[in-house]
């Protein structure tokens, strides 16, 4: 949602991609959980993980500094908390 209203498009189409990446995302869950790891875990990985750090670092970051809300970067810093947490929480087992 954060690229496409950085375009200049509309809420609601910022909306609905966040729900079109968000639907293909568990479609892409379940076909893959289908197939045995080992023919596909590393190599969508890598994708997954280079795609992230690509919008990451290109389009999202930029945006946030531009913006002179202290909601973007906050959002950003609380991203990364829920991230920190999740991992905490699925590496405690």
């Amino acid at each position: 949602a954060s690229v496409v209203g950085a375009t200049g498009q509309s809420r609601t189409m910022a909306m609905l991609s966040a729900g079109a990446v968000g639907a293909g995302t568990l479609l892409g869950g379940i076909v893959y959980g289908l197939l045995p790891p080992d023919l596909w875990l590393g190599g969508a990985l890598g994708i997954s993980v280079g795609s992230l750090l690509h919008v990451a670092a290109t389009d999202l970051l930029p945006e946030i500094n531009r913006r002179r809300s202290v909601f973007a970067p906050l959002g950003v810093i609380i991203g990364v908390g829920f991230f920190y947490l999740t991992h905490v929480l699925t590496h405690a087992h």
